[in-house]
């Protein structure tokens, strides 16, 4: 007995802080309720849970299993919790758990099994009990807390320690094992389910690798590298097959319109001095790291934040003659720069994200600070090396026990605060059960829609992100897992549309059986919204509670479709207005947008403002797209050409900024976005220096204070008597001046929702104003474009009033600059291919008609087109005419013999956006022009067809489809992707954003509807799963073979 225990005592210590620190985060998590909050909120019932761990298509996810579902591990947690059926609030928080207490053992076990590498076996209790200092920190650091969010990124912390320590060992044993690297690929094949990992893997399989060629003889580097390169790296990607093959077909990307300017936005707080401290996550401010009070506890938090830093360089002095010390400093040196937001870092991961040959797998590497996570490992070995050498001396160790302690203390306090505010419970009003209930009742298959999405609810003190928590809750699937679906319901339950429209028709053409609409909204005001919708006569309400209203559509026919019919419209969304006036029947008509197109061959109708806006299509192929030459999305300034949705995806949102314009549009962009530029100028660099500095005075604020480029601002109440608190500069003189040179940096909170303008006095009494929006880390660099006939300006400063207690702030570096021999008019330059050849060519462009719009300046192989955008602001037709619309325009011909066109687009003044051109010869355009779009007879619904459809599972669906023999498209009404297939034949857009197919009548009998990667994801496990048997069976015969 006394034996056993003396084997065991070394491990008391690891244990038993373990214990204390899992004790103390499961006392914080369970509490009687639900975690709400973002991605780690779950569904109220688990029971369909486990769809999004084994499909690669989830009701409530979409793409599932390449971006959110993790196999085996999670569906492994999962599994067991359902054997046991534990509360379904509990799932999220025994998740968390589980993922801290597997990688707290995981480091432990990790440097335990280095033990006799690193040549600390010597004392044999002390290295375990120095492990357990460096999990602790390895647990505790800033990353980590940051990243709970995510699990660690998917259980990462997981597999970096053991990955490093098999990998390790393999790389200097003494004799060459096979048998590492096997048990690195089994443990990699349940821990590696997401492309992250792979990232973080790959850093330290080529750190480790480069440092054992460079510290090695060319003998022992073939004896070791090399089998990894024949035998470890394919033996590797045939066990994670079942994951990678479905996630390369897929060709996974988040819902979301990537940029250099929401790149930026997410490595905002990167810089290397954050980045060494385990702080560059970009939604913590690094003020919410400390306590914030005015004692000198927030400075010593502060200087312990540097102490990791300090750990290191004292660990590679002490092992300096060792190979870890030099692995541990490159592994430092490399994981700082990828995680690290600079000039060298930019224009890498700009590269692999927008201009290389793997750009589309590029948003893998959107968020720096991720890399972070190898940099608190290193960090955690090195507090593991320090602590061993120092817990053996007498006076040492008090020493670092103490600096230890207080560390600890410093991190523990703001995973104690995130825990508080974002991961407590929240008990989930019985509406939501109740709703839940109805919707499981009816077995039909069927979308629903929860509206609206209110990101802050009455009833939870976190904030969510719109339409998140709906999603999970949701047991029928919602369409609002995709934005432009979620643009979508927003045009129909606007204020100004609403009572337009027939709403139940208009759900129809999405598959809507239900709508929930939620008055649980803190921020606005929902009883207006319910109030238009009982008024609607094709919606039933079947429910209503304190939070939500449940409405049926009683327009609803089926998730699943035949199509007879199409109206090809050219007015965008505004067609949802005139489904009752031209009788559409939703049943069997579809709605072909003119620029969301798809060839179909089914009866036509059209409704067009302009026939050429439907003619042109047949020409799509020859279309160019600005937008695909920008990397930047609208913000706001007027400082160059950028690129937004009109669908509003997620980061290129375009009502927003339209509406702040006055602009109104609804029409779609060919799903290849449109490009935008504000009446502005850029800077050219000419050599010339700027004309003057402009001197700016606040006369009439005494609390605004300057010195030299520094503008204080001190709060006052009378400052906060209306909505936006406005701080106006006296007005300066501008004439003879076109354009000024604004730059400073400010320390306003975000949340006050800073901006700036310059408001221009013209001769008129008229007043233009010009918006400055700050930058991601709240900088302004901005060219304001000052209207030739003004004579004064004045520069305001714009935040929102305050409840309660003001605030203050500084603007540093504040310049105004007479820059006006240093602009141009923005410019977007890119090349494109010479469709007509040696033939005149015919520049057709699609650009905005807007009462904001200007000239446009077109420069083709210095050949100039232009164009003037601006709508008459009184007008004697109608209303709709003078709506803001894209317009197809004829801007002239041209020819070159060019394989390769130069362009050149200009904003010359006003507000303008352009979404493609057209190069056609003259003989294909005059054809277009005097071709005819001809109504056919659009075919009746006799009400005979039927179509019986089975749920095979959320990714694959059997029908049989009654119907006669006349054309039709089968249609499904799942958001739009080319992924799903209906008996092996690709989707087609159709109603806008859902799913297509032009089936013949031999398919009626039998039709297949599949998501691709699925099948995929079936040929990759039966590999991985062969690829494990066999290497399992190898293993033991090693084993065998090595008996005497």
């Amino acid at each position: 007995m006394k034996r056993v225990f003396a084997q065991l005592k070394p491990y008391i210590f690891p244990i038993m802080v373990s214990l204390i620190f899992l004790s103390f985060v499961g006392y914080k998590l369970f509490k009687p309720g639900y975690i709400i909050f973002t991605d780690v909120t779950e569904s109220l019932d688990i029971r369909s849970t486990f769809q999004k761990y084994i499909y690669t298509y989830s009701d409530d996810m979409g793409e599932s299993l390449a971006e959110k579902a993790r196999i085996p591990l999670f569906y492994l947690i999962y599994s067991v919790y359902k054997i046991f059926y534990f509360n379904p609030a509990s799932f999220i928080k025994v998740k968390i758990l589980v993922l801290m207490a597997l990688t707290l053992f995981s480091f432990i076990f990790s440097l335990k099994l280095l033990e006799k590498h690193l040549e600390t076996d010597t004392k044999k209790n002390l290295w375990i009990t120095a492990t357990t200092f460096g999990a602790l920190f390895y647990i505790t650091n800033y990353w980590f807390t940051n990243r709970i969010l995510h699990f660690y990124l998917f259980f990462s912390s997981v597999t970096i320690p053991i990955n490093f320590a098999l990998f390790y060992i393999y790389l200097h044993s003494e004799k060459r094992d096979f048998r590492k690297l096997i048990y690195l690929i089994f443990f990699l094949s349940i821990f590696t389910a997401t492309p992250h990992t792979v990232l973080f893997e790959f850093v330290i399989f080529f750190t480790l690798s480069i440092v054992y060629i460079f510290t090695s003889s060319w003998s022992q580097t073939k004896n070791r590298i090399l089998p990894l390169i024949y035998f470890f790296i394919p033996l590797y990607f045939l066990t994670n097959l079942h994951w990678i093959l479905p996630f390369a077909i897929s060709k996974s990307a988040p819902d979301a319109v990537w940029s250099k300017t929401i790149t930026n936005l997410l490595s905002k707080n990167a810089e290397i001095i954050n980045s060494v401290r385990l702080m560059g996550y970009w939604l913590v401010d690094i003020k919410d790291y400390f306590i914030q009070n005015n004692s000198v506890i927030p400075y010593i938090q502060i200087v312990l934040t540097f102490f990791p830093l300090a750990i290191l360089t004292a660990t590679i002095i002490l092992f300096r003659k060792k190979v870890i010390s030099k692995l541990l400093l490159v592994l430092f040196l490399l994981s700082t720069f990828l995680c690290t937001s600079g000039f060298i870092t930019n224009k890498l991961y700009f590269y692999l994200m927008f201009d290389s040959p793997v750009k589309n797998f590029g948003w893998l590497f959107r968020e720096y600070d991720k890399f972070g996570i190898i940099l608190a490992f290193v960090y955690s070995i090195c507090i593991s090396l320090l602590a061993y050498k120092m817990l053996g001396n007498k006076i040492l160790k008090y020493l670092f026990v103490a600096i230890f302690t207080l560390l600890i203390a410093s991190q523990l306090y703001f995973l104690n605060s995130q825990l508080d505010k974002n991961f407590r419970s929240t008990i989930v009003p019985e509406d939501f059960f109740k709703v839940n209930y109805l919707l499981r009742q009816d077995n039909e298959l069927y979308n629903t829609a929860w509206y609206p999405g209110t990101p802050k609810p009455t009833w939870v003190d976190t904030k969510e992100v719109r339409f998140i928590f709906s999603n999970k809750v949701s047991d029928k699937p919602s369409i609002t897992t995709r934005s432009e679906l979620i643009y979508y319901l927003d045009y129909i339950f606007s204020n100004t549309n609403l009572e337009e429209i027939n709403v139940g028709k208009a759900l129809d053409i999405v598959g809507v059986k239900y709508l929930v609409a939620r008055k649980d909204e803190s921020l606005f005001v929902s009883e207006d919204l319910v109030n238009k919708l009982d008024k609607q006569e094709s919606l039933e309400k079947v429910f209503s509670g304190n939070y939500l209203v449940l409405f049926k559509n009683k327009e609803f026919t089926g998730l699943f479709k035949t199509y007879k019919n199409q109206i090809i419209a050219d007015m965008g969304l505004n067609i949802l207005k005139s489904l009752d006036f031209y009788n559409i029947d939703t049943k069997n008509t579809l709605i072909n947008f003119t620029d969301d197109f798809s060839n179909l061959n089914i009866s036509k109708y059209f409704i067009l403002n302009d026939p050429l806006n439907y003619k042109i299509n047949k020409f799509s192929n020859r279309f160019v797209y600005p937008a695909n030459y920008v990397s930047e999305v609208e913000n706001g300034n007027a400082d160059k050409w950028r690129k937004a949705s009109l669908k509003n995806l997620n980061h290129a949102e375009s009502s927003f900024f339209f509406n702040n314009l006055g602009v109104t549009n609804n029409q779609f962009d060919y799903d290849n976005l449109v490009v935008n530029a504000r009446d502005g100028w850029e800077k050219v660099d000419n050599g010339k220096k700027p004309i003057s500095t402009m001197q700016i005075k606040f006369s009439d604020h005494n609390n605004v204070t300057i010195d030299g480029k520094e503008i204080s601002y001190t709060s006052k109440p009378g400052d906060f008597k209306y909505y936006w608190d406005t701080i106006r500069s006296d007005r300066f003189s501008t004439k003879k001046i076109k354009a000024i040179h604004i730059k400073f940096d400010s320390n306003i909170d975000k949340s006050l929702i800073p901006h700036f303008k310059v408001s221009s006095y013209l001769n008129d009494d008229r007043v233009d104003i010009k918006f400055i929006y700050p930058d991601e880390n709240g900088d302004v660099d901005n060219i304001v474009k000052i209207p030739a006939e003004a004579t004064e300006a004045d520069f305001s400063m714009w935040t929102l009033s305050a409840t309660g207690k003001g605030y203050d702030y500084k603007l540093e570096g504040f310049e105004v600059l007479d820059i006006s021999d240093n602009v141009k008019p923005l410019t977007l330059s890119f090349k494109t291919k010479n469709y007509c050849g040696s033939s005149e060519c015919v520049l057709l462009a699609r650009t905005l008609n807007n009462k904001r719009g200007g000239d446009i300046q077109f420069n083709v192989d210095e050949k100039y087109f232009g164009v003037n955008t601006k709508l008459a602001e009184e007008s004697d037709v109608s209303k709709e005419s003078v709506e803001s619309v894209y317009k197809w325009a004829n801007l002239g011909s041209f020819r070159s013999s060019k394989s390769a066109l130069s362009i050149n687009l200009l904003n010359i003044n006003g507000f303008n956006s352009v979404n493609a051109f057209a190069l056609l010869t003259k003989n294909e355009y005059e054809d277009l022009i005097n071709e005819n779009a001809n109504d056919e007879n659009l075919s009746e619904s006799s009400g005979s067809t039927t179509i019986k459809a089975e749920k095979v599972n959320p990714a694959k669906y059997k029908l049989q489809i009654d119907t006669d023999n006349k054309p039709f498209v089968l249609g499904f009404s799942k958001p739009f992707s080319k992924n799903w297939l209906a008996n092996g034949k690709e989707s087609k857009l159709i109603n806008g954003f859902i799913n297509g197919w032009e089936l013949k009548d031999s398919d009626k009998n039998g039709v297949t509807v599949e998501y691709k990667p699925e099948k995929f994801f079936h040929i990759g496990l039966v590999i991985s799963v062969s690829t494990t048997v066999l290497l399992l069976f190898w293993l033991i015969y090693s084993f065998r073979k090595d008996k005497p």
